[in-house]
């Protein structure tokens, strides 16, 4: 019986409950015990590892045993704090992109760094014509996420209809707004049929993956974070820094990608109407099994 870990946040951020989405689906799998209590297992997950290293935990090896670190990089070059705080501490490191570890390498990450892009669960649904946002005004979202972007593309679509859907947060706007829903997929993705998505820099951009899987046309900038996606790219120019918190800027100090808004604009309205992609993206279950997989590898050396 193979023992396992997941330290991540205490409170309600996406992090805390996407571990604790992963816990149900590893503890479904033969042969595995998968827990969010601190103590003595073989494999110790930590997600976002450079948080819970710098900020809430100390490795304990003889406690943890395999420690795999979850994370990701938010430009395209991580800090030297960044690489040496998880070359000393991780044994393997997961993140969902090849945008994220060319950033890890970049920023010097030695350790090994195997890319899983997200597992989600989802269903498809009928869709009504409109055009979706997914807007954070928290801090260290606005100008990564690029809320700056998609307020001015708002502000030039006419005779649309529009829904746009806060993070954390609770901004008057103009613009028919939605916060928490019990069913993303019926309560939030239905209400329109073309999805728009801005970010400047990330690396784990589950609603994109959601907004495809529901029947969504999306539209991103044209950023090496959606290759191999079925999104409509809108023309985006390179950015040598991506602005972020003093707090950010310590681990990640590269560059991303910002999207020409009058591209996005004429976008939105070529596109409206077009048929969705038919896509299928890995669900949960392959997800889990892929990640098991390294775990297993990573013991086994």
């Amino acid at each position: 019986m193979l023992s396992i870990k997941f330290i991540t946040h205490s409170s309600n951020t996406s992090f805390y409950r996407l571990t604790k989405l992963w816990i149900k689906y590893f503890n479904n799998q033969d042969n595995i015990v998968a827990t969010s209590s601190d103590i003595k297992t073989d494999v110790t997950v930590l997600h976002p590892a450079i948080d819970i290293l710098v900020n809430l935990r100390k490795v304990d090896k003889q406690k943890d045993g395999l420690i795999v670190c979850v994370d990701v990089s938010d430009t395209d070059r991580v800090s030297q704090k960044y690489s040496s705080v998880i070359n000393s501490n991780c044994d393997v490191v997961i993140t969902h992109s090849e945008w994220s570890k060319k950033g890890m390498i970049n920023g010097g990450v030695n350790v090994p760094i195997k890319v899983i892009s997200h597992g989600i669960e989802y269903k498809k649904v009928r869709h009504e014509c409109g055009v979706g946002f997914y807007l954070s005004f928290l801090p260290e979202q606005i100008y990564r996420k690029g809320t700056d972007l998609a307020i001015n593309v708002l502000n030039r679509l006419k005779n649309l209809n529009i829904i746009v859907k806060q993070y954390q947060t609770n901004y008057p706007l103009k613009w028919k707004t939605i916060g928490w829903v019990n069913d993303i997929y019926e309560e939030y993705y239905s209400k329109f049929s073309l999805f728009v998505h801005l970010p400047r820099g990330g690396a784990q951009e589950l609603e994109v993956y959601e907004a495809l899987a529901s029947g969504c046309n999306v539209i991103v900038p044209d950023h090496p974070l959606f290759e191999g996606l079925p999104v409509i790219r809108a023309k985006s120019h390179y950015i040598p820094k991506i602005i972020l918190p003093y707090w950010l800027q310590e681990y990640h100090i590269g560059g991303g990608y910002e999207a020409d808004v009058d591209d996005v604009v004429d976008k939105i309205y070529k596109s409206i109407d077009l048929p969705p992609p038919d896509y299928k993206p890995k669900t949960m279950e392959e997800f889990v099994k892929e990640f098991i997989s390294v775990i297993n590898e990573y013991l086994q050396k």
